[in-house]
């Protein structure tokens, strides 16, 4: 289990010191997947509640496509990606950063199914099942305002699109998300005063 971590700054890689008995003993989480100069940069990560997998985001495969990977903190297995097939362009978001629920579900933003179209995902941090779609449509092209956050029992995402539009979208998909608050910044005849 992790107690400490550090980014280690040496080639790019993530590390992490774990605790023992003894000594304390670093590992290289983010594999050796194909690293080089051009990839393997690792620009987020995101240690589970329990501290038994780490979630990163790096380019571990082709230059620049950022792309989510899940690994046990005690390196038992190698790195698997969580994210789905990326369209061409398309990279799983380091902004905002990813979540991960106690019930282990990793909850990201990518523009994976619509270059440039944000969409919010729901995926089992140990890669068992396809990433889940959450939101539809897709927010439209690189909202700067997107953010999301999770619910403090961890059953809703709660994000916001336009300024200050938001949406509640239960992780498991079960119903279409609910439009909770909005702006009416575009409300006029409509009853509403903005």
């Amino acid at each position: 289990m992790i107690r400490e971590v550090r980014t280690v700054v040496a080639g790019l890689t993530l590390a992490f010191t774990m605790a023992a008995a003894a000594s304390a003993q670093a590992h290289k989480l983010s594999g050796a997947l194909a690293l080089s100069e051009e990839k393997g940069d690792v620009v987020t990560f995101v240690v589970a509640p329990d501290g038994e997998r780490v979630v990163f985001l790096a380019d571990l495969v082709t230059d620049e496509v950022f792309e989510l990977w899940s690994v046990p903190s005690d390196q038992s297995a190698p790195p698997v990606r969580l994210n789905g097939t990326l369209v061409a362009g398309g990279d799983v978001l380091a902004f905002p950063r990813p979540r991960i629920t106690t019930t282990n579900v990793v909850v990201y933003a990518a523009d994976a199914a619509q270059d440039a179209y944000t969409g919010l995902y729901a995926v089992p941090i140990d890669g068992s099942s396809t990433p889940l779609l959450l939101n539809q449509p897709l927010l439209d092209p690189y909202p700067s305002d997107f953010s999301f956050e999770l619910t403090q029992d961890w059953s809703r995402a709660i994000y916001r699109h336009y300024a200050d539009d938001l949406y509640s979208v239960p992780l498991d998909g079960s119903t279409p998300p609910l439009l909770i608050s909005t702006s009416c910044q575009n409300c006029y005849g409509s009853g509403f005063v903005s």
